[in-house]
């Protein structure tokens, strides 16, 4: 594979969301719920962070004109 091993386990995590089961996302969704305010944002300001890291800056050439 030539993908950063980051991408590989966001990939890995999101391919097994698939099989978890749902109580385990109402779970997490009422754990969220219940954390206070300062929390909250901290944990958002983690999941901002993770997006911006895994954005590319620069822009991606086209694949199909590299043959």
């Amino acid at each position: 594979l030539n993908l950063p091993p980051f991408l590989v386990g966001v990939l890995a995590a999101g391919l097994l969301g698939h099989w978890v089961p749902e109580r385990w996302f109402q779970g997490l969704r009422e754990g969220f719920i219940a954390l206070p305010a300062p929390a909250q944002a901290t944990v958002l300001f983690g999941v901002a962070l993770t997006l911006r890291h895994m954005a590319v800056a620069e822009q991606v050439p086209f694949v199909y004109f590299q043959f």
